[in-house]
């Protein structure tokens, strides 16, 4: 019983951590960063760097719509424990909740969309989860990627998002030096089946730096 006492006491000061930036408000649907601390928005986003974009685009597939709804249904879920009334996209919320780690509440979630910013190179991003394994105590930082069903008996979708990860790992490092990540998971979540990737933290931050460099050295001078 003390055992579990210190465990949870431990991940109550972690959530206490954890905390979105005050100062930092995420505006949809342009999906940009509105800094209340300097009252200007945030000209960078992890994607900007990740793709070598200059300015995010207004344009919202149907796909990222679904992303957005279906972040915003787990959101609830992790925050209050009952499963929401995704509408359409329930399918997608039953996948992720039967995935067995999910299913068996081995994985506590630390921090849900927590917004986050670098203010000396100014660039802000959200990261969608990061939780802890109630057995090993291990901390993953975890995304969503939303699919729909493969078809013609392939697998889901995957893709490479370490360098997407490393941002949001050098935002945490930078705003909260005293966590330790040990590990990145992504989630690929479609109707009928949940399935994880899982990447090393140390290579998504080079990856990440290694394109933060690359973009800077395209800036022209002023």
């Amino acid at each position: 019983v003390i055992q579990s006492q210190l465990k949870l006491s431990k991940r109550q000061q972690i959530q206490e951590i954890l905390t979105p930036d005050p100062h930092l408000e995420l505006v949809e649907p342009a999906h940009k960063y509105w800094d209340r601390k300097r009252n200007r928005f945030i000209p960078r986003s992890v994607s900007n760097i990740v793709n070598g974009k200059q300015s995010q685009s207004s344009y919202r597939s149907e796909g990222m719509a679904r992303g957005t709804a279906i972040h915003a249904h787990l959101e609830q879920w992790w925050k209050t424990g009952l499963v929401p009334n995704a509408g359409e996209y329930q399918p997608w919320v039953d996948s992720f909740l039967n995935y067995r780690n999910i299913r068996n509440h081995r994985w506590k979630a630390l921090a849900v969309e927590l917004t986050l910013a670098d203010r000396f190179h100014d660039i802000a991003g959200t990261c969608d989860l990061i939780t802890k394994d109630a057995d090993t105590g291990r901390i993953a930082l975890c995304d969503y990627k939303t699919r729909e069903n493969p078809k013609d008996g392939k697998g889901l979708k995957s893709g490479n998002y370490k360098k997407q990860m490393g941002g949001y790992l050098s935002l945490l490092q930078g705003n909260y030096p005293t966590i330790h990540i040990d590990t990145v998971t992504i989630y690929y979540i479609s109707p009928k089946e949940t399935r994880t990737d899982t990447y090393e933290v140390l290579d998504c931050l080079k990856l990440y730096e290694q394109a933060r460099s690359a973009y800077f050295e395209k800036q022209l001078p002023w």
